[in-house]
């Protein structure tokens, strides 16, 4: 359910990257329609957070098949402060010689504050997926092409500690990105060999369960 939704945020990430490199009024035009994709995909992201948050509470874990995708929580929350923060920015250069530069200087105040605290709600959803692995870890964690979901949060989360650090100038945010990218790139390795491994062995399917037994029932 939170993957067409992240998309949104996304492209405001994007527009807040490119609306430095444009024309004055190309760059408004730009950082405007990021404002409104943000604002799409945020809310409804955090609605289906509380869905998932109920979910847990009065059912039980997910299956272990699926343990891997509780890190996707992780994801659309990350953006949305990789979104501020990148928005906040190209809003002050976009209106800085406008009536808005007042509200643009605000914006970008905004971005940083906002984004620290999408931060926390991140970490929060960030120690859920830590417990639930270490939860399931005596029972085996099988390897299916879910563990590809694995690489976006964790990819986002750097992009926004490191965003947060220039943004703020704080260190620690600095030192915490390149512990993250280094673990990205283990993580993206780690994940690659095992789906190369499971191709050759014939043990990865690319169609769901339902799909498949359909197709034999027909």
């Amino acid at each position: 359910m939170l993957l067409p939704i992240v998309a949104p945020e996304v492209a405001a990430c994007s527009a807040g990257v490119l609306a430095p490199h444009l024309p004055a009024s190309a760059a408004q035009l730009v950082v405007g329609a990021g404002y409104v994709l943000w604002a799409i995909s945020v809310p409804l992201a955090f609605a289906i957070l509380t869905i998932v948050l109920f979910r847990l509470i009065i059912h039980r874990l997910p299956h272990r098949e699926l343990c891997v995708t509780s890190w996707l929580t992780v994801g659309p929350i990350e953006t949305g402060a990789l979104g501020l923060v990148a928005l906040g920015d190209a809003t002050g250069k976009a209106f800085a010689n406008t009536s808005l530069h007042d509200v643009a200087s605000v914006a970008s105040t905004f971005g940083v504050f906002g984004a620290l605290l999408l931060r926390g709600a991140g970490l929060w959803w960030l120690a859920c997926a830590v417990l639930f692995m270490w939860r399931y870890r005596l029972e085996g964690l099988p390897f299916n092409l879910g563990w590809r979901g694995l690489t976006f949060p964790v990819g986002v989360y750097t992009l926004a500690t490191f965003a947060l650090g220039r943004a703020t100038g704080f260190d620690c945010f600095m030192h915490i990105g390149i512990v993250l990218a280094v673990a990205l790139g283990t993580l993206w390795i780690f994940v690659s060999c095992r789906t190369a491994k499971a191709l050759l062995r014939k043990e990865v399917r690319f169609r769901a369960p339902c799909l498949t037994q359909g197709h034999a029932a027909a």
